[in-house]
């Protein structure tokens, strides 16, 4: 398993370098994952970001002689990254990084593998803590949350998604465990674990860390479940159809997945024809206005676990996002066999 970047980025408010420095205290010392110093066209000052603080100037020709291997501007601010900050990765360890989301395509396109970890809050939380900086209007402060809402990674991205809504130690312990199930994630030895090893007991992981959005009358939908089950985790189940999820949580969803909107939409419901959300020209916001006005257009089942979101159709797909492998013979109900083994991990 090769080392992989791991691009951290979020928007105003939702406490990302808070969370980041949480995540910096609790990793285990020496500190298995190397942390990129950026490179800042601003003075560092005491108790911020250590970093190498540089003139607009200064960074203009250091951009000009390729001095950096990803840069970007932000709030008027030019940030970069060394080469030489990245060098641990060809050297097989894990590098983690603070981004910007505008950056995230031109990152992907030289470091494909990256995981991308969305830190963000809901809008509420985010339009409160942006009011009480009193930095910027209102308007202000509402494009900005706007823009939160509708940021959806590109399509294929490895991604996580973590909400710090409420205490920072509730986030962090929820980054950490994320980070923890990616395939090849660093031992406390700072080597690199090259086999899953499975989770006999899952009982110590939060609950919310394995949610499926079910209906019990899809086939597809209980063969997911069942696969889930036979990992040797019990998700939280929740029946969208009595439960329909918030515009947040459903944005959110539609994010994490990595597609657009329609690829969770379920176009054969008479109500999508109705509405002709088959018209050229329709967004994905209204696509999710649909959704959550008419729960039945969302497709079935999505499932959200420390390694991914996917919708998982057909639902052998949720064997990407298990941290752990089939702990036996698992046959479909319409007699497709996905294991006949009955012990894998033996």
């Amino acid at each position: 398993m090769t080392a992989r970047l791991i691009y951290c980025m979020g928007p105003s408010g939702a406490g990302k370098d808070s969370l980041l420095d949480w995540l910096r205290a609790h990793l285990p010392t020496p500190c298995p994952v190397y942390w990129a110093q950026r490179t800042i066209s601003r003075i560092a000052v005491p108790g911020g970001e250590t970093h190498e603080s540089v003139s607009p100037k200064t960074f203009a020709a250091l951009c000009r002689e390729q001095a950096f291997a990803l840069h970007w501007e932000a709030n008027s601010l030019g940030y970069g990254i060394r080469h030489a900050q990245l060098a641990p990765l060809a050297q097989g360890h894990w590098v983690l990084l603070n981004g910007s989301r505008a950056y995230l395509p031109k990152a992907l396109a030289q470091f494909p593998d990256l995981v991308a970890v969305h830190i963000t809050a809901s809008p509420q939380v985010l339009r409160e803590r942006l009011l009480s900086r009193g930095r910027e209007t209102p308007d202000l402060v509402e494009a900005r949350v706007q823009r939160a809402i509708a940021f959806l990674p590109p399509p294929g991205a490895a991604s996580l998604e973590i909400h710090n809504d409420g205490a920072l130690n509730d986030a962090g312990q929820q980054l950490l465990h994320a980070l923890g199930q990616l395939p090849g994630w660093p031992t406390l030895s700072g080597k690199l674990s090259h086999r899953r090893l499975p989770i006999r007991n899952p009982s110590h992981l939060p609950m919310t860390a394995f949610t499926i959005y079910h209906n019990p009358k899809c086939g597809t939908s209980r063969n997911t479940l069942a696969m889930i089950r036979n990992s040797g985790v019990e998700p939280e189940i929740i029946e969208y159809l009595k439960t329909p999820p918030d515009r947040a949580t459903l944005v959110a969803l539609v994010a994490a997945t990595g597609e657009p909107a329609i690829s969770v939409v379920r176009t054969k419901e008479p109500i999508f024809a109705e509405l002709q959300l088959d018209a050229a020209g329709v967004t994905d916001a209204q696509l999710i206005e649909a959704m959550l006005q008419y729960p039945i257009l969302i497709n079935r089942p999505i499932v959200a676990t420390p390694l991914g979101t996917r919708l998982c159709r057909p639902s052998e797909k949720v064997l990407d996002i298990l941290p752990t492998p089939q702990q036996g013979a698992f046959i479909k109900e319409s007699g497709k066999v996905v294991t006949n083994v009955q012990d894998p991990s033996a």
